[in-house]
């Protein structure tokens, strides 16, 4: 998405994101915005829809940051937004894997949108199921 095809809220988000390497917790972003919750909401959800930035979680604390170029090979440009999520929530954990019950904390998702996203992802050979017990 080309820079003036942008709305002047997700310009000020961007630029808020750049001079943040590290991200911007959601507190942090609401009181420099200084926009209703329902404004800034859409201007979030349209620049994750765009690709142009990512969401990660620190405790129950939503993290906004710029998207980070992947690493050949590691795609996300097909998937859903939910997708993307439980995704990074896996390649965070790394080779020590994650329990479905950590993700769904996480990520804030509904256990059966959970389900059915895990379930997607599986048959899209994005990740591989391990058994306990």
């Amino acid at each position: 998405m080309p820079l003036k095809s942008l709305g002047k809220l997700e310009q000020s988000i961007l630029t808020l994101l750049e001079q943040n390497p590290d991200g911007c917790p959601e507190p942090y972003l609401k009181q420099k915005l200084k926009t209703d919750n329902e404004t800034r909401c859409k201007a979030i959800n349209s620049l994750l829809k765009a690709n142009r930035i990512e969401l990660k979680t620190q405790g129950s604390t939503l993290i906004y940051g710029l998207k980070r170029t992947a690493a050949p090979g590691s795609s996300t440009k097909d998937l859903s937004q939910e997708e993307r999520v439980v995704h990074k929530l896996i390649e965070d954990a790394g080779n020590k894997g994650i329990w479905v019950k950590e993700i769904r904390t996480r990520s804030n998702l509904q256990l059966t949108q959970l389900n059915k996203v895990l379930k997607t992802m599986e048959s899209k050979k994005s990740y591989k199921v391990s058994k306990t017990g």
